[in-house]
């Protein structure tokens, strides 16, 4: 399982007329860089694996020239 999480703060945004706490649903991007290092990484694991291995990314941080995907399928495959 991966979860890729992007934090509205992490880009300086606050969605909603109020801040709430809770991020909500995840957003289509967030769900396509899931599915991303999904499918990167799951050749690496061996067929006869029995256990469940979960992944989570959490964007912290966030600028605008750096994709946030790529540097986490990069953490990701570390």
């Amino acid at each position: 399982t991966v979860d890729y999480e992007e934090r509205y703060y992490a880009a300086g945004k606050i969605r909603g007329p109020r801040y709430i706490k809770r991020e909500g649903r995840p957003s289509d991007e967030a769900i396509c860089a899931a599915r991303l290092i999904d499918r990167v990484i799951r050749p690496r694991f061996p067929e006869n694996l029995a256990r469940e291995v979960q992944v989570i990314n959490t964007v912290l941080s966030w600028d605008a020239e750096n994709d946030p995907d790529i540097i986490g399928l990069i953490a990701t495959s570390l």
